[in-house]
């Protein structure tokens, strides 16, 4: 695969910022509030699979890379970029992933030869009991446009819903003491007879539903704004995020205890301990979960704006 071509010059610049506004739960007030990252470069082209994570845009292997580092310095990732340059090109192949993240481009010259920019990977999903992540927020400011962008606008699924309650007493079936009959003393035949067997036992009751699925995650939108149109012509898919699958129902209650045997005929005993009803069935599995929402695409050129 062609290595990303990103053409930085000296002009590169990092600018951290904390004046942003953020309202924070007062248990968490210990995290630190998000960052806003703006770079200014000279031309940027993407020709690979990209992704914009922590401030960066990065090929996979530093993508992920990034992620794991810091997952283990148990920081806060940027969330918000913004990016000045003079030339932004998007070659065919080349896909931009934005995720969930705020990104604000101002660029001089907008070139896409049938690429892409998304905010979440085909079939996402979020993690067991989670809600789907919204798709992040993308805006282009340029002076010209030209080419055909494929923007693909999905929201993260829903992740699976909890399993249904574990089963309590009140599931349980009831216990029968009632003892069977008595064998007979002699059968001419086949000798002492076995006792009869107990009282059945009530079987459990079923389980629990399990828990309802998640949210999915709204599309996310894009603008891109535009002061001279040299034959730009954008290919919009919006999938809003599915609902999370429901969980597994709950373990069904513990059958009764069944009455024990009645006595054998000749040795007046009998043997064996308490067997049990059956259990409950396992509960139903939860309801899907709500699908996300789409939301819109925008593009400005001049004084004419259209929105779907």
């Amino acid at each position: 695969m062609q290595s990303p071509k990103l053409f930085f010059t000296i002009l590169s610049l990092s600018i951290l910022c904390n004046a942003c506004v953020e309202i924070r739960d007062n248990k968490k007030a210990e995290t630190p509030p998000p960052q806003i990252k703006e770079e200014v470069y000279d031309s940027l082209t993407i020709s690979e699979r990209m992704y914009f994570f922590n401030g960066k845009i990065l090929d996979e292997k530093s993508y992920l890379q990034e992620q794991k580092e810091l997952f283990e310095a148990k920081a806060q990732p940027i969330k918000e970029l913004k990016l000045r340059l003079q030339t932004l090109t998007i070659e065919k192949g080349g896909v931009l992933i934005v995720g969930d993240n705020w990104l604000h481009i101002q660029t001089n010259e907008f070139i896409s030869e049938s690429g892409e920019i998304t905010t979440f990977p085909a079939e996402q999903t979020a993690s067991d009991q989670r809600d789907g992540r919204n798709g992040g927020l993308i805006f282009v400011e340029t002076n010209s446009a030209i080419g055909t962008l494929l923007v693909t606008l999905r929201g993260e699924n829903g992740g699976k819903g909890a399993r249904g309650a574990n089963p309590g007493p009140e599931l349980n079936g009831k216990d029968n003491y009632t003892q069977g009959k008595p064998g007979d003393s002699f059968n001419g035949v086949s000798g002492c007879k076995s006792g009869g067997p107990g009282g059945a036992g009530e079987p459990g009751k079923q389980g629990y539903q399990g828990g309802t699925g998640m949210k999915g995650g709204n599309t996310g939108a894009f603008q891109i704004k535009m002061n001279e149109d040299k034959g730009f012509f954008p290919v919009i898919n919006k999938f809003a995020g599915k609902g999370g699958i429901g969980g597994d129902g709950g373990g069904g209650g513990q059958g009764g205890l069944n009455g024990p045997k009645g006595h054998d005929g000749c040795a007046n005993l009998s043997m064996g301990g308490p067997s049990r009803a059956s259990s409950g069935e396992q509960g139903n599995p939860g309801n899907p979960g709500q699908a996300g929402e789409k939301q819109e695409f925008c593009q400005i050129i001049g004084d004419k704006r259209s929105c779907n």
